[in-house]
Parts: structure tokens; C-alpha cells; sequence
């Protein structure tokens, strides 16, 4: 019973007047979870006395239909299902297969993927489950494969929470490169403006503000700080 009047009480109530924020979504940007769903998932933990987030996780799961509560929201576990793209290699041998790098608060994942030439490509897939590849355009993935573009390609890194992507490619020189990739899906390359540096990003946070590591001519290891429209 307490459980049917979480899942229905709350939406027949109005959040904006209770002081909820988030209620209408914004023109810009992407959605939030909605005011809801969080209310009555804290009317349960409130009156269950779970104060953990992963006890309410462990509790809530089973009634995330009557919750309106989206998977990813509740079941960062062994219940959720693979992430598997579509045109990647099963030889594990040959280090083929799907390999996610990263996951923003909206449960977007970013990663790359290797298929049956072990030419690694990008993707990024929804919440949903909805998948979308991308490359860096070098001759590894505007022609046929050739035998030398075995382990290069296109090597996406974290998603920040508007669903920019920054990642390392190796181009037609078989050296790393940066990239950032927008939510549009338009692709931008850079690299550090320095005679015999190699870059390779690592991460970004939600300002689109990219860190890393780049070599130097004589192998040195240096930090990277990036910030769309410049380097440094």
C-alpha cells in the first residue's frame, strides 16, 4: 500500500509550488531527471529508512515501473544489460570487441570499438540504449582498411554532461592526436602547437575543459590543459 500511494500520490501534487526545481525543463541543454520520480524515490527512502543510496538502489530497483524510474537511475550493476555495438570483432585474442571509457551523470557512455580488422572506432550510447559510432576521418576509415592501421584509429575518452566527448586518434603518421567531439556530432582535431610534441587527452569536465598527457621530443611526459578554441 505505502508503496502504491508513493508512486501516486506525488504526481498529483504541484512540485514548482513546493519550492521543487527542475519541473520545466529548460530550453537549453538536456533534461534532468524529473521532480517526480526524485520525490517519490526520497518519500521512500523517508519512510523505509534508508538513508544509503545504495540501499534505496538495492530496494527501489523492484519497483522502478510504478517509480517511472529510468534503468540507469537505479541499476549501475550486474542486472544491467552489455554494452555491445554492433560491427565489433569477437576475437578478444586480437583485443576486438567493445570497450567503454566513459559514463556522465545522464548515463551516456562513451568508449571505442574494435571490429574484425582491429581498427578501432568511436561510439557513444544513450541511456536508452541507442548507439552511435563516429571516426576521426584518417585513411584508416575513408578506404578500405589497410594492414598497417591494425590497433590505430579513433580512441573516445570521457562525456561530460552536455555529451562532449574528448579523445586521442592516430592518424595517417600512426602517431596520437587529440580531438574533442560535440553532441551535434562535429569532430574538431587538435594538437599541442609544439615541433615533436605527441598529444593524448584523458578527460574533460562538464565546461568542455580538457586535461591529458603530451610527449615531447625526447619522450618527456608533460600535462595537458585544453580549453575549446585554444591550447595550451
Amino acid at each position: 500500500m505505502a508503496v502504491r500511494a508513493i508512486a501516486n500520490k506525488p504526481s498529483e501534487l504541484d512540485r514548482g509550488r513546493l519550492g521543487f526545481n527542475g519541473v520545466e525543463a529548460m530550453s537549453t541543454g538536456r533534461p534532468g531527471y524529473h521532480a517526480t520520480t526524485m520525490l517519490k524515490i526520497y518519500l521512500y527512502g523517508y519512510l523505509n529508512r534508508s538513508q544509503s543510496t545504495r540501499r534505496l538502489k538495492r530496494e527501489a530497483h523492484p519497483m522502478r515501473a510504478e517509480f517511472g524510474v529510468p534503468d540507469p537511475l537505479l541499476i549501475a550493476d550486474s542486472q544491467h544489460p552489455q554494452v555491445h555495438v554492433p560491427g565489433a570483432g569477437p576475437d578478444g585474442y586480437s583485443f576486438q570487441g567493445t570497450f567503454p571509457q566513459g559514463i556522465n551523470d545522464l548515463g551516456e557512455v562513451s568508449g571505442t570499438y574494435a571490429d574484425v580488422n582491429s581498427v578501432y572506432h568511436g561510439f557513444v550510447r544513450t541511456a536508452s540504449g541507442s548507439i552511435t559510432t563516429f571516426d576521426v576521418p584518417t585513411t584508416c576509415n575513408t578506404a578500405a582498411p589497410a594492414a598497417d592501421c591494425a590497433f590505430e584509429g579513433t580512441f573516445p575518452g570521457a562525456i561530460n554532461l552536455v555529451g562532449m566527448i574528448a579523445g586521442t586518434y592516430y592518424g595517417e603518421d600512426g602517431l596520437p592526436h587529440g580531438f574533442w567531439r560535440a553532441a551535434s556530432g562535429s569532430i574538431t582535431t587538435f594538437d599541442v602547437p609544439r615541433k615533436g610534441y605527441l598529444t593524448s587527452p584523458v578527460s574533460l569536465n562538464d565546461f568542455g575543459q580538457i586535461t591529458g598527457i603530451a610527449y615531447d621530443a625526447n619522450f618527456v611526459i608533460h600535462g595537458l590543459y585544453v580549453i575549446p578554441g585554444s591550447q595550451e
